[in-house]
């Protein structure tokens, strides 16, 4: 399968949970050390930048939660 359908077919909602705060209301053990991985992975630049940058569009409302919990913009 190509990296794009892989891409397109994830729930892009779990990230904006995350972000939002879910991880501490849940009790998703596996997702929520997956997320703790990944936030960390993506601020401390592990993955490499592309030509062809994926971004996930999100709602002004989503951009405005994001920002008033000062959430690093690479987010």
């Amino acid at each position: 399968m190509m990296i794009w359908n892989i891409l397109n077919e994830y729930n892009w909602d779990d990230g904006f949970a995350y972000l939002d705060g879910f991880a501490g209301k849940t009790e998703l053990e596996e997702w929520k050390q997956f997320m703790d991985s990944l936030y960390t992975d993506i601020l401390n630049s592990e993955y490499r930048k592309s030509r062809r940058p994926y971004e996930v569009p999100l709602t002004k409302v989503q951009k405005y939660k994001l920002r008033k919990k000062q959430t690093p913009e690479i987010f």
